[in-house]
């Protein structure tokens, strides 16, 4: 799929996508998490052909990364690209993953609900990530930028994890928010056959204790990887089509 490069002043983001003159529709802004497969989330545009639907990435995820890797940044950024090509669309930020940490912080003005996808609040307990994240270190041993892409966003170096505390950004939240969890418990460190969910028991109880957030446990045996499996995955579509319909629906009230 052919992509658009949108210039911001903390760098460029490289995003797919659908938009429509209409600037009534409702639009669905994907960030995907960090070391995604290719072209993923690509496959929104199509499932959602009524929406306005952009796609994007962490900087550095198949694309150039920003000098300085922070969460904060990367909002900023898609901020940015909210005001040049979604300036009144009433939208919804879809965040999965490490995703999740630039969606919950966006403040424009115009994202009138969110989903996060697996959402982690707190570093330290990550048990796969951080495992698979020091064997990337362990095996790119020059790699400045991918060391302190784990360091900054992380807390993560290749002998340490520390933790990294993102409860400030569900505090935060001022919008209706849809928090989707897979069924596996993130703890105790076990042996598995896929990675459980990333949401700790305690991300959920400060995601929860906000009154806009409203839980989705996922089908019976699926990981942080939900859409992995159909179940997961039209789980997962039932929940964006709502907010998007919700959303379209706010827009149309306000408008009268």
């Amino acid at each position: 799929m052919d992509r658009l490069i949108v210039q911001t002043s903390f760098g460029p983001l490289h995003v797919v996508g659908r938009l429509y003159a209409d600037r009534k529709r409702p639009a669905l802004l994907a960030v995907g998490g960090a070391f995604p497969p290719d072209d993923f989330l690509h496959d929104l545009v199509d499932k959602h052909s009524g929406a306005n639907v952009i796609v994007g990435t962490l900087p550095g995820m198949r694309s150039p990364a920003f000098e300085f890797p922070r969460p904060g940044h990367y909002s900023t950024a898609y901020d940015e690209l909210i005001g040049a090509l979604l300036p009144t669309q009433p939208v919804v930020a879809y965040g999965v993953s490490t995703g999740c940490l630039v969606t919950l912080g966006l403040k424009a003005p115009n994202v009138v609900r969110q989903i996060v996808q697996e959402p982690f609040l707190n570093t330290s307990d990550l048990w796969p990530f951080i495992a698979d994240s020091q064997k990337r270190l362990a095996l790119n041993p020059d790699n400045k930028l991918l060391a302190e892409f784990f360091d900054k966003v992380f807390g993560i170096a290749l002998e340490r994890a520390d933790n990294v505390d993102y409860e400030h950004l569900a505090r935060a939240l001022s919008v209706p928010t849809d928090l989707v969890v897979a069924q596996l418990p993130l703890l105790p460190v076990r042996d598995l056959p896929l990675w459980p969910s990333l949401t700790s028991a305690r991300d959920r109880e400060v995601l929860c204790a906000n009154p806009l957030v409203r839980l989705h446990e996922g089908p019976a045996g699926t990981g942080h990887n939900l859409a992995g499996a159909p179940a997961g995955e039209q789980f997962v579509h039932r929940v964006r089509v709502e907010a998007l319909r919700e959303a379209e629906a706010g827009a149309g009230r306000s408008n009268r």
